[in-house]
């Protein structure tokens, strides 16, 4: 766990908090859910990526997290129907661009 990730999970919690009703709330679910995938917390990370999904379905960054999240969860059944749905909103999406996109590496 990395104390920014932390932190930047604090502060879009509080995004959301304060701004229930936000149409963009999406966004911040989505950012959320990759910050505590990365603190270890990848059950807070799918909630809030499946929260990203209910306010916006077309959202295809949520699926970012969710993914690793359900896979890390041991939920490989969920996480292949995720891919499914990721890659009907995403089709070009391959692996090497999504390594550009998110260009995270393991701290260990």
């Amino acid at each position: 766990m990395r104390d920014t990730d932390t932190f930047n999970a604090l502060h879009l919690n509080n995004a959301i908090r304060v701004s229930p009703g936000d149409p963009g709330a999406f966004f911040f679910y989505s950012r959320a859910a990759l910050c505590h995938l990365f603190c270890g917390r990848q059950a807070e990370a799918y909630e809030l990526s499946k929260k990203s999904t209910r306010v916006y379905a077309d959202w295809d960054s949520a699926y970012w997290s969710m993914i690793p999240a359900l896979v890390q969860l041991g939920r490989t059944d969920e996480a292949r129907s995720a891919v499914s749905i990721f890659l009907e909103l995403a089709p070009d999406a391959t692996v090497n661009r999504l390594r550009e996109l998110l260009p995270v590496r393991n701290p260990d």
